[in-house]
């Protein structure tokens, strides 16, 4: 049965509400966030909506936040927060959209299963800090970029336009692309259609652009790859062990608990659990599922090359979240093939009580993220309007510490 375009905006609406509920001051107190302010709009302010459109940040190309950045110019300037904050919301709702839909339907049959990988990718345990913000956009690009890569190729003309332009907005915005390439390439040898090797090509062709781009520009970056930096591999098992099985399954507070007990025994055994389940998935799961496993575990390995300073932030604290949405969302899909589809008489009951645990004390347990706190966005905004042309305004910015200077053109 073919979902109704009712469907599809229904589920699009309660994820809308989903996602307000777990911050609603990101909708009834907007404030920029980090880059928000500091780049994406003080660029497009300061050098006009174009130029920056080609800048790279933090070495590789952010496009889609520059957009939104020369987009919020034709607003006033009170509005910007607001405008950022819905930008991040219809994105971050986009894949639940596409899951509501027949796309996924010949990987996912039962539409059920489909609408509750939804919440599952909507409710994830362990996101504090990927709130309503265009900074964080590019990882919700990226986890819809999968989706499509992954999705039999539709003869319908618009959604093979929306297609190539989820993979070039996604491929423009972020290094994601260059991870998904060797699952675009896959697909494309296996499946061998024309729409297919155009996905697989575009894919390609953007990976190399980013990579050039890094390449291009890593030397002069601030880039933890080119600071020496001595980490210890116990510290890394146990920070995956905590933040990409643990957090998902039992919330952010008691997984830190949990993996602090009896030093590194509760982390083996963890990490041992789960290489046994991604060998079951991997053994059991279609091509599809294997791929999206494998771009999964292809970009944590290079989240924990690049930001390998960071580790010990990682292990204590909930700090940067963004680096996990990928591999816990890859853990809750290898649970899932292991609940539908092992063999091994104790691996689908154990599966399905790692899920069950997830849905009843991880998600209630770090659904709610923290309030946006008031940084008087709207009195900066005031004072600049009150500005003399070459006047200068300070804005404050989340988290605390962010600001940035506008000059009254």
């Amino acid at each position: 049965m073919r979902a109704s375009p009712t469907l599809v905006v229904g589920a699009s609406l309660l994820a809308l509400l989903l996602i307000i509920s777990r911050q609603p001051s990101a909708i009834f107190n907007p404030q920029l966030f980090a880059e928000d302010g500091k780049v994406w709009f003080q660029n497009a302010y300061q050098f006009g909506p174009f130029q920056p459109l080609v800048w790279p940040y933090a070495g590789y190309l952010e496009t889609f936040q520059r957009m939104a950045g020369a987009a919020a110019l034709l607003l006033p300037l009170s509005l910007v927060p607001l405008f950022f904050a819905w930008v991040s919301l219809v994105v971050q709702v986009l894949p639940v959209a596409f899951l509501a839909s027949d796309r996924l339907a010949p990987q996912l049959p039962r539409r059920w299963v489909r609408l509750l990988v939804a919440l599952g990718y909507l409710a994830v345990p362990g996101t504090i800090g990927m709130g309503a913000d265009v900074t964080n956009t590019e990882w919700y690009l990226a986890v819809l970029a999968v989706m499509v890569v992954l999705a039999p190729r539709s003869h319908r003309p618009w959604w093979q336009a929306f297609d190539l332009a989820v993979v070039t907005l996604s491929g423009l915005t972020g290094p994601f692309c260059i991870f998904l390439a060797p699952a675009a390439l896959v697909l494309a040898w296996i499946r061998r259609t024309r729409s297919q090797i155009a996905v697989g090509a575009v894919v390609l062709g953007l990976a190399v652009l980013q990579a050039g781009v890094l390449v291009v520009n890593l030397p002069v970056q601030r880039s933890v790859v080119l600071v020496p930096v001595h980490v210890s591999l116990l510290v890394g098992l146990e920070m995956v062990a905590t933040r990409m099985v643990m957090v998902p399954i039992l919330g952010t507070p008691v997984a830190y608990y949990a993996t602090q007990i009896d030093g590194l025994v509760v982390p083996v055994l963890v990490l041992a659990m789960a290489l046994v389940m991604l060998t079951i998935a991997l053994a059991r799961g279609t091509v599809e599922q294997r791929l999206a496993i494998a771009v999964g575990m292809i970009t944590l390995a290079a989240a924990l090359v690049v930001q390998r300073r960071l580790w010990t932030v990682m292990l204590h604290t909930n700090g940067a979240s963004r680096y996990w949405i990928f591999p816990m969302l890859s853990w809750l899909a290898i649970l899932a093939i292991v609940a539908f589809r092992a063999r091994l008489r104790w691996a689908r009951p154990l599966a399905v009580i790692l899920l069950s645990l997830t849905l009843l004390v991880g998600v209630p347990s770090d659904w709610e993220y923290p309030a946006v706190q008031n940084r008087h966005f709207q009195l900066a905004a005031a004072e600049f309007g009150r500005a003399r042309p070459g006047q200068s305004v300070r804005f404050q910015e989340e988290p605390r510490g962010w600001s940035f200077l506008l000059t009254k053109r």
